[in-house]
């Protein structure tokens, strides 16, 4: 079998990420996890609620761990199974596939450049960033990590894209749509 290099994989962030990682004046506003009706959703300010789970109707069997119902079905809906966000679990799944190396992308933090306050989203991708560094750059034979770069401050983006790259990232990615009013290709 040839080795193959995938240039588009996705990892599962915890969902929790920025609710645990954000300064505390953003948390209330960044991306978190929270219970709407029958649903777990991911609140992003500036966007549609998403849905990621229902909530588990059924009351969950005792256990030695004293944790609350609540907990349960949250650290449930997390979404970080398998090869997610877990670089030992990402290599078994893609030696399984043949896959040798691989471009990383987010899943959740897609949602970065949506978030319309530019200090909140500035906050949001040097989490992201900051955590995809700790989880993946330590194999940088193996894992390609884009880091997500603002673009609506054009300072803060160079100034954040040299950060990363002190960091030991090789790729970053920007938004594939220009921002209303700052077309990518203006002449000044």
């Amino acid at each position: 079998m040839r080795p193959l290099i995938s240039a588009d994989n996705h990892v599962f962030e915890p969902v929790t990420l920025w609710q645990e990682r954000l300064p505390t004046a953003y948390r209330e506003r960044g991306p978190r996890l929270e219970q709407a009706g029958e649903w777990f959703v991911m609140k992003v300010e500036g966007m549609p609620d998403r849905k990621l789970t229902r909530v588990d109707p059924k009351p969950p069997a005792a256990s030695a761990a004293p944790e609350t119902v609540g907990e349960k079905q949250k650290r449930r809906a997390v979404l970080s199974k398998g090869g997610g966000a877990d670089p030992d679990e990402r290599l078994r799944d893609m030696h399984s596939d043949g896959v040798i190396a691989e471009v990383i992308y987010p899943t959740f933090g897609l949602f970065i450049d949506m978030v319309t306050d530019p200090d909140l989203q500035m906050a949001c991708a040097q989490v992201y960033n900051d955590w995809l560094a700790e989880t993946f750059l330590h194999r940088p034979e193996i894992f390609v990590p884009a880091a997500v770069v603002p673009v609506r401050d054009v300072s803060g983006a160079v100034a954040e894209l040299e950060r990363v790259a002190g960091l030991g990232f090789r790729s970053a990615m920007i938004p594939t749509s220009a921002h209303e009013g700052m077309p990518y290709n203006r002449s000044e």
